[in-house]
């Protein structure tokens, strides 16, 4: 486990990039939002929040390496967002890299 696990995702992780629904709690349906951010990120790949969103499902899942190829293609897109800023530099410290 990465030293930073306890912080998911800046402002609640996969919960606070879909919109807080209480219903994502279920795996399953954490499962179908990150597979649905990942189709948004496919279908417009110029949509920050998309890419932000499969990056904090991925945190979500402790896959902090994929986590890390969102946030920063987020940041391509909206450079100054400092929530995305902060869980590339989340990630990065989960897999020891800084």
């Amino acid at each position: 486990a990465g030293k930073g696990d306890r912080l998911a995702c800046q402002g609640g992780g996969v919960d606070a990039a879909s919109g807080g629904f209480e219903e994502i709690n279920r795996a399953p349906a954490r499962a179908e939002l990150a597979e649905a951010y990942a189709a948004a990120a496919r279908l417009n790949p110029d949509l920050a929040r998309a890419w932000y969103g499969a990056g904090c499902a991925a945190i979500d899942r402790k896959d902090y390496g994929g986590a890390i190829g969102h946030f920063e293609k987020a940041l391509e897109i909206a450079p100054d967002w400092p929530e995305a800023r902060h869980n590339l530099g989340q990630s990065l410290f989960n897999l020891e890299q800084v």
